[in-house]
């Protein structure tokens, strides 16, 4: 639900952008305005499901390839776009440290936050198509894009220097090609918030509760439909975003550790889902592993021990005192975690092969 709110202030503020090409002005009521319509339109198409959002990937993503192939020509080869001289001011303990901050922050903190929607992309795909094509599909398709815009971004931001996307579009390109661009821009995180909806709903129908799809969805809308509130009237959002990714990686990184050592290492790659269904008493899986949550809260720790965040409340001692404030929160996380469940956590139960689609259920 962060994940949404997060992923819509930056339609917000491009679509605040955009108007103010045609004189409209950036005021709290404007941004409040579109906050409201852009989380109906992300709700709306979210509602209707994965056929819907298939459809609209499908007609959206060609021409959002083609827009970002025409920003990066003319962001490579216009001059005075990029400064290539640029260096980092920084000495170099400072400097590594910023490295491994930036690292944490959105290198790593951005690809284990999407883990928890694995099982939603999984689920409608044929379980004749193999698990390395799955793997490398997904990998490319999540690697080629993030890279590409991540040195995009880097790169024109060396002259601009400026946190806020739109503007710094805005400034760079201007005039028609700026609201191309920003149009381009503002369709990413609307096309992440429509399966953020949708995936959120499904995670809390998969958790039992007794409420429809639509009622679960309409409710992840109200929920990100504040948390976008509060991150559009921050005086910075690069800060607030930063505190927010930090502590979101904290414990997801123990928690990606328990979970890869127990599905990789300990039961092979192999689950039954109907024993994940079945009553706790009757499962082969049981209800719940204590040695698994030992393991995630040493891992949790420990990952502490070595994060340097924005806040003193996420400043562990050993990254303060002894690492000059790098951050190695998510490696430490995972790697004591998944360890340590190996050790104290592991359940000797074998999960059988998972039948077929479309096979005869007992």
């Amino acid at each position: 639900l962060g994940w949404i709110g997060v992923n819509t202030y930056f339609p917000v503020k491009i679509a605040v952008a955009i108007l103010g090409q045609f004189g409209i002005g950036d005021t709290w009521l404007t941004n409040f305005i579109v906050v409201t319509v852009v989380m109906v339109i992300q709700v709306l198409i979210g509602l209707y499901g994965f056929y819907a959002i298939r459809t609209f990937e499908k007609y959206t993503v060609p021409v959002t390839g083609a827009v970002m192939v025409l920003m990066s020509i003319l962001a490579w080869t216009r001059p005075g776009v990029v400064n290539w001289e640029l260096t980092s001011t920084l000495p170099p303990a400072a400097h590594l440290a910023m490295i491994t901050l930036l690292m944490t922050a959105i290198g790593v903190g951005w690809g284990i936050s999407w883990v928890t929607w694995a099982s939603d992309y999984s689920r409608f795909v044929p379980r004749t198509v193999s698990s390395t094509a799955v793997f490398w599909y997904s990998y490319a398709g999540m690697f080629v894009p993030t890279v590409w815009l991540a040195i995009l971004g880097a790169t024109v931001a060396s002259v601009t220097q400026d946190t806020d996307p739109a503007k710094m579009v805005s400034a760079v390109f201007g005039g028609v090609t700026s609201i191309l661009v920003l149009l381009m821009v503002l369709h990413g995180p609307i096309a992440t918030n429509i399966l953020n909806v949708y995936s959120a709903a499904l995670a809390a129908l998969s958790m039992g509760l007794r409420l429809s799809r639509t009622a679960m969805a309409l409710i992840a809308g109200v929920v990100g439909y504040l948390v976008t509130i509060y991150f559009v009237f921050q005086p910075s959002f690069a800060k607030a975003f930063d505190n927010w990714m930090i502590s979101l990686l904290l414990w997801m990184s123990p928690w990606a550790g328990v979970v890869l050592a127990d599905f990789f290492i300990t039961r092979r790659g192999r689950i039954d889902v109907d024993e994940l269904y079945r009553e706790p008493e009757r499962s082969a899986y049981g209800d719940i592993n204590w040695g698994a949550i030992v393991a995630f809260v040493v891992g949790l720790i420990a990952g502490w021990s070595v994060e340097d965040g924005l806040v003193p409340a996420l400043q562990g001692p050993i990254s303060t005192k002894l690492l000059s404030g790098a951050d190695l929160s998510w490696l430490v996380g995972i790697v004591v975690a998944g360890g340590l469940h190996l050790v104290i956590g592991r359940r000797a139960v074998p999960a059988p092969v998972p039948r077929p689609m479309g096979a005869a259920r007992r």
